[in-house]
């Protein structure tokens, strides 16, 4: 005859320890579905995308966001693997009605999640319908036809109108951004960054439209300008085209050039300084601001710094130079710090 084991039986008191562990366990059980409502709330009003700030999620993307911070705090993680041992070895044993409710709970939270994502998702979707043609006509009128005419918008932030933007003129997995400008002085409704995102697909372009700029403007061999790209008309354009028949569309400012000579002295520096006033510079005040800095070096070593500030009167063509040496530095001068008056 086989051994059969028997359980011990329990006393009163051991049974009133166990029942009453069994609702504080089962408290616990449907209290550790409260973070989960945090994926709706988060949902339905929005959340930042980091700790630190950043875009303004709602919907999907923030329902998500939040569900990966809190399995790195960890909280879902150690809620989920309460409830699945607690509901394996103690709701299932119990009563079918703790069941049923654990279920329902459970489908009300997917259900709570679904309906603010999938109706932000509308909301997403119309907002960037009523947005492409304005965005389109700004990118036209900024860049050319060629960005805007085959173009993929995503919304990356409802509150700040910021958008992700793939353009043909860009790698297919490269995308520059676009967002409602903040500047009272810009003519226009948007702002972005495509230049800059275009000039880092295309390490050289700034070196060599330096070089184009300074055959156009006949500056001396000694002297190269450094440019700031405003814009570029894309017209005809697409990415891995030779980019160099864009030099003659490109829309730019001047705020310094790097003068390189064999040898530099006081006098050198003041009358390179006032001869590329008058010659140049002073031809030239719609690229420039309010100043110029010049460069100066010796076989590429810097030695002078020169600030040129231009006149309030550009139809008074003087200005005035300020002096300073790079350090440490590898000449001697008695003009650092000296503001010198250029005469035109």
């Amino acid at each position: 005859m086989k051994n059969q084991m028997i359980k011990p039986e329990l006393s009163e008191g051991q049974k009133k320890v166990l029942k009453v562990l069994g609702i504080i366990g089962t408290v616990i059980y449907f209290l550790s579905f409260i973070p989960y409502f945090f994926m709706i709330q988060s949902a339905i009003e929005g959340v930042s995308a980091g700790l630190f700030g950043g875009p303004h999620l709602y919907g999907w993307e923030a329902a998500v966001n939040t569900f990966v911070w809190l399995c790195i705090i960890p909280i879902y993680p150690i809620c989920f693997l309460y409830e699945l041992l607690f509901f394996i070895f103690y709701i299932r044993k119990k009563t079918k009605i703790l069941s049923f409710v654990s279920l329902g709970l459970v489908l009300a939270l997917i259900i709570g999640i679904f309906i603010p994502c999938i109706l932000f998702g509308g909301k997403k979707r119309s907002s960037i319908a009523a947005q492409t043609p304005k965005i389109k006509a700004y990118l036209s009128e900024r860049y050319g036809e060629e960005v805007s005419s085959n173009i993929k918008i995503e919304l990356v932030d409802y509150d700040e109108g910021e958008y992700k933007i793939y353009s043909s003129i860009l790698p297919d997995s490269i995308y520059f951004s676009l967002y409602r400008s903040d500047s009272l002085d810009s003519e226009y409704e948007y702002a972005d960054d495509l230049v800059n995102t275009y000039l880092g697909q295309n390490d050289n372009f700034q070196k060599d439209y330096n070089e184009y700029l300074k055959k156009s403007l006949n500056l001396p061999e000694y002297i190269t300008p450094s440019a700031q790209i405003l814009s570029i008309d894309f017209t005809g354009y697409k990415f891995g085209d030779d980019y160099e028949k864009l030099f003659s569309s490109v829309d730019y400012n001047l705020y310094s050039f790097i003068v390189d000579r064999e040898e530099l002295d006081d006098n050198t520096v003041v009358n390179i300084t006032r001869d590329f006033w008058k010659n140049t510079l002073s031809k030239m005040t719609d690229k420039l601001n309010k100043y110029v800095m010049l460069h100066m070096s010796i076989n590429g070593s810097f030695a002078y710094d020169v600030q040129v500030d231009l006149p309030a009167d550009y139809n008074n063509y003087n200005a005035t130079m300020k002096i300073s040496l790079y350090k440490p530095a590898i000449v001697e001068s008695e003009l650092e710090g000296q503001v010198l008056f250029i005469e035109g």
